[in-house]
Formats: C-alpha cells, sequence, structure tokens
C-alpha cells in the first residue's frame, strides 16, 4: 500500500464519479474536470514514509460555463 489521492466529482444528480485512487504508479490525468461545482479531494497516507505528497490547482471556468477545471499534480 501507498499513500494516494482520490477525487471523487459529486455530479448535479446527486451521484459520485470516483477518480483514482492515484499514486506514483498511478497518475492522474493532466487535467480532471468536473460536472458540476463539488469536488471532494482525499489524501490517504499508510503513515510509512513521510514524503512531499501532493499539490492541487483550482480554477473555475469564465461565467456561464458548466464546468469547473481542476489539476492535480503528484510530487512524491
Amino acid at each position: 500500500m501507498c499513500d494516494y489521492v482520490e477525487v471523487v466529482d459529486l455530479t448535479a444528480n446527486g451521484n459520485e464519479m470516483r477518480h483514482g485512487p492515484f499514486c506514483m504508479s498511478s497518475l492522474p490525468p493532466k487535467k480532471l474536470v468536473s460536472s458540476s461545482h463539488q469536488l471532494r479531494v482525499t489524501f490517504h497516507s499508510d503513515y510509512n514514509n513521510a514524503e512531499r505528497g501532493f499539490k492541487a490547482v483550482y480554477s473555475s471556468s469564465p461565467t456561464g460555463k458548466p464546468y469547473q477545471s481542476f489539476e492535480i499534480e503528484l510530487v512524491f
């Protein structure tokens, strides 16, 4: 087991779309685009080694567009 990040897209109709888990052996795509205005990011640790963790960058679309952009970079 390793440290990993999981992203859940909370859709407009209340469903959850899971992305991940992402770790160094399973890297995320360069950009995840949500289907609504809600994303949940969870970092799970196995408490084995102390590493640098992850970096997430969030940006929203221009007014009137139905999506949000979320970029995640793992820094191990």
